[in-house]
């Protein structure tokens, strides 16, 4: 069996609920990772994220675990608005090499400090599920090592039940490499926020399906009020303009000016 070195960890998700230890290591050249898991050793490899997964997700009590799976890499293609993100590639990374191109992530989960390998292995999603999907509807191709140590492509054609049990599949198909997903184009990465005030559930419910914004209403938890439930709505659309930022009250700060997209021709 391929050398392993890493060390005796304690594990917890997110939630720090039913910690658990493995050995950690990682990353390791790719014929070292494909002899592992070939391998077979008996508790399994599993690949780890950010471990930002609420319950016990990435844990694999004394077996083995990946952390990092990859070293971070990124290569992007600004003419085809394409992403490909090697596993272990923060969504803070990514963010930071497309939005100065006029570009986005096409979904957006609760935080930015996840990884590309485990929002995938979690189908993650984000406020714009209704419309445009979970992560899944975005991927193009995903490059893993499988449960034989053999290096696939998977895409939603060439492989559709192996592409499928992957996405959302919690690393249980293999250890996911690189993501090549496609990407929003936007003229600013400021949104225009609209607050609805609602007077009970029904007009909540009614809200969150009128809404033809891109961004769909995050809706406040309602708050209980003899007799009704009363709730609050938020619809969000990008600035279809670049906007300068003003010393006027209420106006951006100007240490938020780094969102700010360049005009139209520039990067």
């Amino acid at each position: 069996m391929s050398a392993f070195t890493g060390t005796c960890q304690m594990l917890t998700g997110w939630g720090r609920a039913v910690p658990s230890r493995a050995m950690v290591g990682g990353p390791i050249d790719l014929d070292d990772l494909q002899e592992l898991v070939a391998s077979r050793p008996s508790r399994g490899v599993l690949g780890r994220g950010a471990g930002r997964s609420y319950g016990d997700a990435a844990q694999n009590m004394d077996g083995y675990v990946l952390a990092p799976v990859t070293r971070s890499h990124m290569e992007l293609n600004v003419a085809a608005a394409t992403l490909r993100a090697s596993a272990s590639t923060s969504f803070t990374e990514m963010l930071a090499a497309v939005v100065p191109h006029g570009l986005i992530l096409p979904v957006l989960p609760g935080t930015r400090h996840l990884t590309m390998g485990g929002a995938v292995a979690a189908d993650v999603h984000g406020k714009n599920q209704r419309r445009d999907g979970s992560i899944a509807a975005w991927i193009d191709e995903i490059e893993l090592i499988d449960g034989r140590g053999s290096l696939r492509t998977l895409t939603p054609e060439g492989d559709p039940g192996a592409f499928w049990a992957t996405v959302g599949g919690m690393g249980l198909t293999g250890l996911i490499l690189a993501v090549t997903i496609r990407l929003l184009r936007i003229r600013s990465a400021l949104l225009e926020v609209t607050s609805r005030r609602l007077a009970d559930l029904d007009a909540l419910l009614a809200a969150l399906d009128e809404a033809e914004s891109r961004l769909p209403p995050a809706a406040r938890p309602p708050r209980a009020r003899r007799p009704v439930l009363r709730g609050h709505a938020l619809v969000g659309a990008r600035l279809q303009q670049p906007v300068v930022p003003q010393s006027a009250p209420g106006a951006p700060r100007p240490g938020r000016s780094d969102a700010l997209l360049p005009p139209a021709g520039r990067g």
